[in-house]
């Protein structure tokens, strides 16, 4: 969507073959979305030992993304389960790599700060990741 947007054409004005044809692909391939499930369930049990939240946060020139999942540590097993992921498109506006990373460690501390004070269980530690050295540095 975010390419047709920078072609400016009309409302009315016909796409470019190469776009009508990524679109029929695209579309052709969202039923498939059905097929897909996340689990979500939080395995918690008192035998657990120690919860952590990993995070993980990185960005391309397209778009920037987070994702946090819960990681259970009990009786020698562990169970990791995703329990929230945010994604936003790089604005029109070209940023730098830097400034893309900054905005999805930014995304990811905002979801941990939600899932910390939603989770109703005590978290013993928190690891948020990322392979931005600019990141990392500031």
């Amino acid at each position: 969507m975010q390419s047709l947007w920078l072609l400016k054409s009309g409302w009315d004005d016909p796409l470019p073959p190469e776009y009508v044809k990524e679109w029929e692909t695209w579309t052709s391939e969202l039923p498939a979305i059905n097929s897909l499930t996340i689990p979500r369930f939080v395995q918690y049990s008192p035998s657990v030992e120690l919860s952590e939240i990993q995070g993980f946060a990185d960005a391309s020139e397209k778009a920037c993304s987070a994702v946090v999942y819960l990681r259970l540590i009990g009786q020698g097993e562990v169970a990791c389960s995703l329990q929230i992921a945010k994604t936003k498109v790089a604005p029109l506006k070209k940023l730098s790599i830097p400034k893309l990373e900054l905005l999805a460690a930014y995304i990811l501390s905002k979801l941990v700060k939600h899932l910390v004070a939603n989770l109703p269980i005590k978290v013993d530690a928190i690891h948020l990741w990322s392979d931005s050295k600019d990141v990392l540095f500031w």
